[in-house]
């Protein structure tokens, strides 16, 4: 394994994302930085201008085609989006938008609309072409966790199971799990999760009908005792499931041979806040500390 870093960020990360050339990186205080993935040099920055500005903190970024839609909270009070041009560094322009009164959980993408979630059940759908919200639906079950796109379905992690909306409708899926944060394997038809009462154990059930695969259950024990807490998990290609825990770990579990691959302890000095995969089997990983430390890990997979 091997690694490359940069730590010219010198603030808290809270999300990453990257196409084929750069990685756009979002801190706590509302800074984009634009970081080139051949050099890893940080090539452009700009902090976004907000009204009260400490008041506010980013906290999620989608990439669509060559816009990034930026989610900003204010106060844990109300949530605003904001969409800005990837090529814009120099020429700094973002249309911003109200969106939630309450804290965003998710942001997604199904077809050319864009479906953002926030946790008392309110979702806005967005048009991508447009920029502009077409109409929005409410889910009758609150505190929603995390959100997930399955197919054309929207998948919600709710209170001891799944909450989908599927054509104009909801309906509940009772699991009696529930999951602070999950990802879909289409090809699998499988969804993994972090079980919110039992964090050292991942759940997986049928994205079909979410019925609990025990038998596909992971529990990662270390010496049978020491337990590790998982914290983030994303998927790579439909194989590999890759997995941060509370002790600053990363992990990767190969799916379909039901196994551990890597392991690699203190991979950052804080929880790791963000993780991307990219299209040549590279892990991209960002955390929470003071640093600003993001790291592309080399040669994690075992083929």
């Amino acid at each position: 394994v091997s690694t490359q870093s940069t730590g010219k960020i010198k603030e808290t990360i809270e999300d990453v994302v990257g196409d084929r050339q750069y990685l756009y990186v979002g801190t706590r205080t509302c800074s984009l930085h634009k970081v080139s993935l051949s050099s890893f040099d940080v090539e452009a920055h700009i902090s976004m201008m907000l009204p009260d500005n400490e008041n506010w903190t980013l906290y999620d970024i989608l990439l669509i085609e060559d816009n990034l839609w930026i989610a900003v909270k204010y106060k844990s009070l109300s949530s605003c989006l904001h969409i800005m041009k990837c090529d814009s560094f120099d020429n700094y322009q973002t249309l911003p938008l109200f969106v939630h009164n309450d804290y965003i959980v998710s942001m997604r993408r199904i077809g050319e609309m864009c479906l953002i979630t926030s946790t008392d059940g309110l979702t806005s759908v967005w048009s991508i072409k447009t920029k502009s919200m077409t109409h929005s639906f409410q889910d009758s079950h609150s505190s929603i966790l995390t959100a997930q796109v399955s197919g054309e379905n929207l998948l919600q992690s709710v209170k001891s199971g799944f909450s989908v909306f599927s054509e104009c409708d909801f309906a509940l899926h009772k699991t009696n799990f529930t999951l602070s944060k999950f990802i879909v394997c289409e090809e699998l038809g499988h969804i993994y999760g972090i079980d919110k009462a039992a964090q050292d154990t991942i759940r997986c059930f049928s994205s079909y009908n979410f019925v609990h695969l025990e038998n596909l259950d992971i529990c990662y024990t270390i010496n049978k005792v020491e337990k590790k807490q998982f914290y983030n998990l994303v998927l790579h290609g439909n194989k590999y499931l890759v997995l941060a825990t509370r002790d600053c770990s990363l992990l990767v579990y190969n799916v379909k041979n039901k196994c551990f691959v890597r392991s690699i302890p203190n991979a950052h000095t804080d929880l790791i806040s963000c993780m991307i995969t990219t299209e040549d089997g590279k892990i991209i990983t960002g955390s929470k500390s003071l640093d600003g430390t993001i790291t592309v890990w080399i040669d994690m997979f075992d083929d």
